[in-house]
């Protein structure tokens, strides 16, 4: 996992900064690159570790990145509504066009959903997954 999160990190290093959304973009990336690699329960925390760094190229503002893995876990099923507006089969149609860029886990799923409803003029559907977590029970 540490080659991957490198290069994410290399990726968003110099980006342009933003009060209200660097942190929050941070943590959105690192949380989207575990979850794909199937650590679904990752906690991510950024904070600003230092003042700015002021030199006459830029001002770098210095973060850090604290990431608790949690546990491996595999897509088990995902409820699809049988009333919705756009029916599964559409969805499963562009399902097999993304899928082949991820990894086995809901994100393929999201992304199709969101846009078979954006092909029906839906344009600012958002969609949100709710998990449920099947931990082993201990005795």
């Amino acid at each position: 996992m540490q080659a991957g999160a490198n290069t994410l990190l290399a990726g968003q290093t110099g980006n342009a900064f933003d009060t209200e959304n660097t942190a929050i973009g941070l943590q959105h990336a690192f949380q989207d690159f575990y979850q794909d690699q199937g650590y679904a329960a990752v906690q991510v925390a950024v904070t600003q570790i230092a003042p700015p760094i002021i030199s006459d190229q830029a001002v770098a503002i210095p973060f850090a990145v604290a990431i608790k893995e949690g546990g491996v876990y595999k897509l088990g099923s995902i409820d699809y509504p049988a009333d919705a507006l756009v029916p599964r089969s559409e969805v499963q149609k562009g399902l097999v066009e993304i899928s082949v860029r991820f990894r086995p886990s809901a994100r393929p799923v999201l992304l199709a959903v969101r846009d078979a409803y954006h092909a029906h003029g839906y344009l600012d559907c958002s969609v949100v997954s709710h998990a449920a977590f099947n931990e082993p029970r201990t005795s």
